[in-house]
């Protein structure tokens, strides 16, 4: 009979051995968030966070995010999602303020990137949409290397830094629509400050480039699948006012153009 009670004894001291652990284990990896805290020059990494604040993907029970940042302005994530690694960039867009709040973040972040050196993924967001020969001007004087353009009316169409957009392309572009307002491509980081001096361009978006380097500074090698997934502002701004954006002339205004998010690859031949 002793020996029972003994026994007994000895498997319930263990349960509750694994029972501790366990709480001990949660614990440990729980952790508080870093209270958010606006994005500057100096601090560019102010708070952390997993709550999206805009137009991220939604996540599956099958990704994984490995890291996400907040930056109150803006926040990004990095999801493996059936294998590839994804990251996306958010960003409050609600109202003029909202844009503006975006467009100054970046401007602040740039020097940060620019620090950095050597190509830097970004989007550019024109003040008005352009023709494709101030397009193609710009694209080689800048030396920007063409991932995808963006049209008033037309999702994407596709070039190099050597033809910006095919002929083909750009005669369905104008055709279709009202000229070019953006486009997803990489440039020389020493290039930055040259375009963000612009009056044409409302927004560099250098959030690409940066969370490419937070990735790697946080131990994260792997390969990201593609470009860093961001929406262009153009279709906010129409819907709010191009006037609040630009002291530019503003043409008679063309069809609304719907936001659309990331610069997907072109189909498969």
């Amino acid at each position: 009979m002793t020996n029972r009670v003994l026994a007994g004894a000895a498997v319930i001291a263990v349960l509750l051995g694994v029972v501790a652990l366990l709480a001990l284990f949660l614990i440990a990896n729980s952790g508080s968030a870093v209270p958010n805290a606006p994005i500057t020059a100096q601090n560019p990494l102010a708070g952390t966070s997993s709550t999206p604040t805009a137009q991220g993907p939604p996540v599956s029970p099958e990704d994984v995010t490995l890291r996400t940042q907040d930056f109150g302005v803006w926040s990004y994530s990095a999801t493996r999602s059936n294998g590839p690694l994804y990251a996306s960039v958010n960003y409050k867009h609600d109202t003029v303020a909202d844009l503006k709040a975006y467009a100054e973040a970046n401007k602040a972040l740039l020097p940060q990137v620019v620090k950095l050196g050597g190509i830097a993924e970004v989007t550019v967001n024109f003040a008005l949409p352009v023709s494709e020969d101030w397009f193609s001007n710009w694209v080689r004087a800048n030396h920007f290397q063409v991932d995808s353009a963006q049209g008033m009316g037309v999702f994407h169409v596709y070039g190099t830094a050597d033809e910006p957009l095919t002929k083909d392309e750009l005669a369905n572009l104008m055709t279709n629509a009202g000229g070019v307002f953006g486009a997803y491509g990489s440039v020389d980081a020493s290039y930055l400050a040259q375009l963000w001096a612009d009056p044409d361009i409302f927004l560099v978006d250098v959030t690409p480039a940066w969370v490419r380097y937070d990735l790697a500074q946080a131990g994260i090698k792997e390969q990201l699948h593609g470009r860093v997934q961001i929406a262009l502002p153009f279709g906010w701004m129409e819907r709010m006012g191009i006037h609040n954006f630009t002291d530019l002339s503003i043409p008679t205004p063309q069809t609304t153009f719907e936001p659309i998010i990331g610069s997907p690859a072109p189909d498969e031949p």
